[in-house]
């Protein structure tokens, strides 16, 4: 018997699940809010980015690399570190640093704060029943909501960041982590410093890093790891909730069919028309 097709996106939701498309796979999905807020700690944008709130995390990770480099923050914390404390305050600059806190606390704030309404959002489109269109085909690329390996991204992003993000489907963000992962370790001299390091000439690393840039990458690199592992994991929740409904719906509407079809009243009538037929 053939089937009636029954297409996920026929209905826009109110509060939709997620959203494929040329730049990637974003999700509703419900993140932990302190996990969320400590990720805007290490670094100003992160935490949105874990959301999936790429653009205001984008504005604020251009934000904290801009006030942090006028400010030479990083370069006083380094100098901290060492217990040069009279170097790291004459190295701040006190006019940018004190524009980088209000934003820096906001941040914090504003990531805890979305991850409790997106968790809310979440909710609301699970009973909702929200449909997700399950692939996008544009002129540009083909993108699928499919099954992946988790350590494969995180794998990726070890190796270089970024590369998880590709692997995972978000696009620009991939894109996004990758070219800021090569400007900043060219701007830190990063390569030859491990060059450096791998050779045992420890001193000779120390000398040419350029540490006010050099401390922002264990921050970049944990968290391109992080978000790539995470991302693959919550894309693969969306495939699960994506098939569990299609196939249900379709179910659904087979067996409204079915019973439809059982409970009509079918007349067979035969009218005899050859030329020979007689009273």
């Amino acid at each position: 018997m053939p089937h009636q097709k029954f297409q996920s996106a026929n209905i826009k939701p109110r509060y939709p699940k997620g959203k494929i498309s040329v730049f990637g796979i974003n999700s509703v999905y419900p993140r932990t809010p302190w996990v969320t807020a400590w990720w805007s700690v290490a670094f100003p944008g992160f935490g949105h980015m874990f959301l999936g709130k790429y653009l205001l995390g984008f504005v604020l990770i251009i934000w904290e690399l801009v006030v942090n480099n006028q400010s030479n923050l990083n370069m006083g914390i380094a100098l901290s570190f060492l217990g040069r404390f009279e170097e790291a305050k004459a190295q701040i600059n006190q006019d940018w640093a004190l524009l980088y806190v209000a934003v820096y606390v906001y941040s914090i704030w504003d990531s805890y704060r979305c991850a409790v309404e997106i968790k809310k959002s979440h909710a609301l489109s699970e009973i909702e029943d929200a449909p997700v269109t399950p692939s996008d085909v544009s002129f540009f690329d083909v993108v699928t909501l499919d099954k992946k390996n988790p350590w494969t991204g995180l794998v990726w992003s070890v190796l270089c960041p970024g590369l998880g993000q590709l692997y995972g489907g978000t696009t620009i963000v991939g894109t996004f982590i990758l070219a800021w992962w090569i400007v900043v370790c060219y701007k830190a001299v990063a390569v030859r410093s491990w060059l450096y390091s791998f050779l045992g000439d420890f001193r000779g690393a120390t000398a040419i890093a350029d540490w006010q840039w050099f401390l922002f990458l264990p921050s970049m690199y944990g968290f391109a790891i992080y978000q790539a592992y995470t991302a693959v994991i919550e894309n693969n929740t969306l495939f699960d909730i994506e098939q569990i409904r299609y196939l249900r719906v379709r179910a659904e509407n087979l067996g409204q069919r079915i019973a439809t079809e059982n409970e009509t009243v079918q007349i067979l009538a035969a009218f005899e028309h050859s030329p020979l037929w007689r009273w």
